[in-house]
């Protein structure tokens, strides 16, 4: 139960936003890239809700539902994962 919940605070409101952070403020120190992660991750996550909340997938049900949330900031926490891996190969 707690590890589930570690996890997902730091799938929601780290991982995002600190993986944007280290592609884009290299000359940043790490706890100001820890910082400004946070808000980005914080940003990503509204705006994934606000399109989630506005999507209509069937008549009766909205597309803001925990799987589909969960789903979604996942795929794109890989994505910005893969991509900051392969800049940072690179170099």
């Amino acid at each position: 139960m707690i590890h589930s919940i570690l996890v997902s605070f730091i799938l929601v409101f780290f991982l995002p936003g600190f993986l944007i952070a280290s592609m884009t403020f290299k000359n940043l120190k790490l706890i100001e890239r820890i910082a400004i992660g946070i808000c980005l991750s914080i940003a990503i996550s509204f705006i994934i809700s606000i399109i989630l909340g506005l999507l209509k997938i069937t008549n009766n049900s909205y597309g803001f539902t925990p799987y589909n949330y969960s789903w979604i900031i996942s795929i794109i926490t890989v994505i910005l994962a893969i991509i900051y891996t392969f800049r940072k190969s690179r170099k």
